[in-house]
């Protein structure tokens, strides 16, 4: 170490230089080095370094603002992906009535006549105006209803005339017993759910859609149908086809074992619970699914 003398005539040690290359102080090291590089740029020291040139003061601005782009474009880009599969899962269920009406071939009409569908299976039924054969309960219904739920239907007694019915409404026998709703895929069942409801209950009102294990077969009478339809839901009373739909059935698109319709009597809050509109107008909030 060298030994120096100081201002008031002591002797003082010199402190041993710095081995950083950094630094701005008169021991910091500036002697070449056995790594032969060049002495380290400036970076500074502290929280503020980035204030020390210009070409650091708008950097933390500028990067926060491109991590608010890059977010923002992040979120454009889940929400239009999200809206694309809600748009895929509506045709492929046609929610709207659009796609369900214009995915029918128009050969294929007849089967969403349900006047049409029951003089072709053979059940005793009529037009309203037309008398039925005897003194009974009969099932009134819109001859085509693509908005479902059984709006406005009703069984009915009815002695012999039925001019007092909407002329757009049509009366059929009553069926009663297991009511099923079964999507076939290339006319194989893939889904058959059993429906449960209250008798005292209006048509409309079901409690309870469940899965069952059962086959049911595909119904002879559509095999021939003009158009290709990958999925055909159809609806049976006891074994009787009731109603025929191009598209699946929209309450299982959930990968759900059972749907429980709710209704503005029985609603309360469930993380199951699963929001539709398009029943509003009958008071069905939506589903639990389970």
């Amino acid at each position: 170490m060298a030994v120096k003398k100081s201002a008031k005539g002591g002797q003082k040690v010199e402190s041993k230089p710095k081995l950083t290359l950094q630094g701005a102080g008169r021991n910091t090291k500036y002697s070449a080095t056995s790594r032969n590089k060049a002495r380290k740029k400036y970076r500074g020291q502290g929280k503020g370094w980035w204030k020390k040139t210009k070409r650091h003061q708008k950097k933390p601005l500028l990067l926060l603002h491109q991590k608010f782009l890059v977010g923002l474009l992040e979120n454009q880009h889940i929400y239009k992906s999200i809206q694309t599969i809600k748009k895929r899962i509506s045709k492929m269920y046609h929610l709207e009535v659009d796609d369900e009406w214009n995915a029918i071939h128009y050969d294929d009409l007849w089967i969403y006549n349900k006047l049409q569908l029951s003089r072709v299976l053979g059940y005793k039924c009529g037009p309203i105006g037309s008398t039925v054969p005897k003194p009974d309960f009969y099932i009134v219904r819109p001859a085509i209803n693509f908005l479902g739920m059984g709006r406005f239907a009703e069984i009915v007694w009815i002695e012999k005339d039925t001019e007092h019915f909407h002329p757009s409404n049509f009366w059929c026998e009553v069926f009663k017993g297991e009511h099923l709703s079964v999507d076939y895929y290339y006319q194989e069942p893939k889904l058959v759910v059993k429906g449960t409801k209250d008798e005292s209950d209006p048509l409309y009102k079901w409690q309870k859609w469940e899965k069952i294990d059962k086959k049911v077969k595909f119904p002879s009478i559509l095999k021939n149908l003009k158009g290709n339809y990958d999925w055909i839901n159809c609806e049976f009373i006891d074994g009787n086809l009731i109603e025929v739909h191009v598209r699946q059935n929209p309450d299982f698109r959930y990968d759900n074992e059972v749907a429980i319709p709710v209704w503005d009597d029985n609603f309360c809050e469930n993380p199951s619970f699963i929001k539709d509109s398009e029943y509003n107008t009958y008071g069905r909030r939506g589903i639990y699914v389970k």
